[in-house]
């Protein structure tokens, strides 16, 4: 996912965002929610929407010094 460079102008807020946009399309979060405001959903199902799961996957970030602190849980400053 593409991101420009604003040079230190919003770095965590575009960091998180990009992660909680990896991982919600990664576990199908919008078609998830298009599917059960239609008006679909009729119970649970074991692989309703489960999606792909990233533990043990190898994910990847190009270009954001905030997104390696943010993965290995520092507070960058």
């Amino acid at each position: 996912m593409p991101a420009p460079d604003a040079k230190g102008v919003l770095t965590e807020t575009t960091a998180e965002l990009a992660a909680s946009l990896s991982l919600a399309a990664a576990r199908r979060i919008v078609e998830a929610d298009e599917f059960t405001r239609a008006g679909l959903y009729d119970g649970w199902l074991p692989h309703l929407f489960v999606g792909n799961l990233l533990k043990g996957q190898t994910v990847g970030v190009i270009g954001a010094p905030y997104w390696i602190s943010l993965c290995n849980g520092v507070q960058s400053s």
